[in-house]
């Protein structure tokens, strides 16, 4: 929200809502999301970001939400990078065979994380109140983990491997954000 697209000068505006249309959060999921910043100066936005994924491989169905505030610090009028703290929501729900057992056992999990994150990214500004950007790269790191299931049975190991280590490992490490791209309206 630094300037405008011609360079004309800072915006009036003071705060921007929008929507992410695509990106790969974590990388290589399809993800969507939402925004929502407020300029704190010329040159540096609060804002709040809400992504998410879902995959389902093979049998296992996997959901990453994640909800950061972050500072966003202008480099110039179309180039942006930051900084922020998070809270990673993941569920994992999957069937499995157990020993002794005739039918597959339904395996439901919920892990929460603390996260740091940076990003880097760019905007523009081809109308006066709407707004083209795209994350290019972020990082997201788990900090501290608040909840961490563990739903996988024991008698299950020795037949199969966790889908959750095996499918979905990324929700649950450092995960790399790509190309998240949003349009906005500021005002």
């Amino acid at each position: 929200m630094a300037q405008d697209a011609a360079g004309q000068g800072e915006t009036a505006s003071t705060a921007a809502v929008g929507v992410e249309l695509t990106g790969r959060a974590p990388y290589p999921l399809s993800s969507r999301g939402a925004r929502l910043a407020y300029a704190l100066s010329p040159s540096q936005d609060i804002e709040i970001t809400y992504v998410e994924a879902e995959k389902t491989v093979l049998l296992a169905d996997f959901r990453f939400r994640e909800l950061v505030l972050r500072h966003k610090i202008w480099l110039d009028p179309y180039v942006h990078c930051g900084y922020g703290v998070g809270l990673r929501d993941i569920d994992a729900d999957y069937e499995v065979f157990v020993a002794g057992s005739s039918a597959n056992q339904g395996v439901s999990e919920h892990h929460q994380a603390i996260t740091g994150n940076v990003h880097f990214g760019v905007e523009f500004n081809p109308f006066s109140v709407f707004v083209i950007g795209s994350d290019l790269f972020g990082v997201s790191v788990p900090l501290r983990w608040l909840e961490h299931d563990d739903g996988f049975p024991p008698a299950a190991e020795e037949f199969e491997e966790d889908p959750k280590d095996a499918y979905v490992s990324g929700g649950f490490k450092v995960s790399y954000h790509l190309i998240r791209t949003y349009l906005a309206v500021r005002f």
